[in-house]
């Protein structure tokens, strides 16, 4: 269950098959045919250079850090740096990027006949972007049920991981703030979001709030969202330290997602969807870090 092909295997389920059927050619358009396709017509750099450049659509955990100092980009950052595989990394109009990957081990207990304890591994893609005032560390969701990667009919019992995701977090902003001193500091995104939600891109459709000496959550029924249907609470919660929300896009065209989850006062996003095209995490990431 652990070949380099499997493991690649699992990379390509982090991508929405159109992607893969387009940027391939391919001649099947189920998951698995398109998978089993590519692994036979493709060498392992050609997949990786398909991730690196297409990552900006995968479902994503995105965590924002305030730094204090600037970050002079000098030289190249190696794999051993960060304990990881990087894929690519520039400098562009005073913004620097990287791309790359870690790999991600699941503890397994399953029974086929009996008891068995195995592993699963995953090749976990993740982007860091730095920019004046702030560091982004973008990092791929992996599928969270465990069972669809084994035959069906085999009886998963437990799986377990450590926190990798946070590790992985940890060791960046360690580098970072070592070598070049940047005092990272989880951002407070309530400005941006709220300029966003008074200019009516977005509108809340799940909201929790710090009172006073209590936090408050509403979630608007059906298709009803919280500005449009309550404009003077609207108001009011603008004065308001927002907790973790969702939010929908108002827009007719395909800037943004149709919905992303914040948590501003931790400086998180979460997008659980694909994205359409490779423009809409980052007009979110921009609309909210250009406004706040």
């Amino acid at each position: 269950m652990n070949s380099r092909e499997e493991i690649l295997g699992r990379l390509l389920r982090s991508f929405p098959v159109r992607y893969l059927v387009k940027a391939f050619d391919t001649k099947g358009w189920k998951q698995e045919d398109v998978i089993e396709e590519l692994l036979e017509t493709n060498n392992e750099a050609n997949i990786l250079a398909f991730v690196s450049e297409n990552f900006d659509v995968t479902k994503q955990s995105v965590f924002i850090y305030a730094i204090s100092n600037n970050y002079q980009h000098k030289k190249l950052i190696k794999n051993a740096d960060l304990e990881c595989v990087i894929l690519d990394q520039n400098l562009n109009n005073g913004i620097f990027t990287l791309k790359g990957f870690h790999q991600i081990k699941y503890d397994v207990k399953l029974f086929e006949d009996t008891l068995i304890e195995t592993d699963l591994k995953f090749i976990q893609p993740f982007k860091l972007t730095i920019m004046e005032g702030y560091i982004i560390i973008a990092i791929t969701k992996m599928e969270a049920n465990i069972k669809t990667f084994y035959p069906t009919g085999t009886l998963v019992l437990n799986h377990s991981k450590e926190d990798i995701e946070s590790n992985l977090i940890n060791r960046i902003l360690t580098f970072f703030d070592v070598n070049h001193n940047v005092r990272p500091q989880q951002a407070d995104l309530n400005k941006g979001i709220k300029e966003l939600w008074e200019a009516d891109v977005i509108d809340g459709k799940e909201l929790s709030f710090r009172e006073a000496s209590s936090r408050t959550k509403v979630v608007m029924d059906g298709e009803k969202l919280y500005k449009e249907k309550y404009p003077k609470r609207y108001a009011n919660i603008m004065r308001k330290p927002l907790e973790l929300c969702i939010f929908r896009y108002l827009g007719d065209d395909e800037d943004y997602p149709s919905h992303f989850r914040c948590e501003p006062a931790n400086g998180r996003i979460s997008f659980s969807l694909y994205s359409t095209n490779i423009n809409q995490i980052n007009n979110v990431l921009n609309g909210i870090i250009g406004n706040n």
